[in-house]
């Protein structure tokens, strides 16, 4: 494969990720049918774009298996069901995963609007790594 090939390859688009900040009025769940244990803290969205999110949780997610993210605004009565497949997980420290998740269908722009109007989401966004 020549060179023009793989820099073709290699840029992939990406939707722009942007980091979630702290809102006591917003209620994350995650439905993980293949998970083997019980949570005891509520996920944590790292980061989330139209495509998919990074989660950090106390529960390794099966890579390849289906969850259901929710996010619901008790402010505004925002209610998000997102179905997804998660493509990686990692142990990062003590007790804490990190697991990429694909979404099934990109979120739209109206329902990421209500993500930033509800200040769920930053502006900026996140650095490719």
């Amino acid at each position: 494969m020549s060179n023009k090939y793989l820099d073709i390859l290699t840029q992939i688009v990406r939707h722009p990720r942007h980091p979630v900040q702290e809102s006591g009025a917003i209620a994350i769940t995650v439905e993980a049918p293949n998970s083997g244990s019980e949570a005891t803290d509520a996920p944590e969205i790292v980061d989330l774009s139209r495509g998919g999110c990074r989660l950090r949780w106390n529960q390794p997610l099966e890579k390849n298996g289906p969850i259901t993210l929710c996010i619901a605004d008790t402010g505004n009565g925002l209610k998000l069901q997102m179905p997804a497949t998660v493509r990686w997980c990692r142990k990062i420290d003590g007790q804490q995963f990190e697991s990429g998740c694909q979404f099934d269908q990109e979120i739209d722009y109206e329902q990421l609007g209500e993500l930033f109007l509800a200040g769920f989401l930053s502006t900026e966004e996140v650095a490719a790594q």
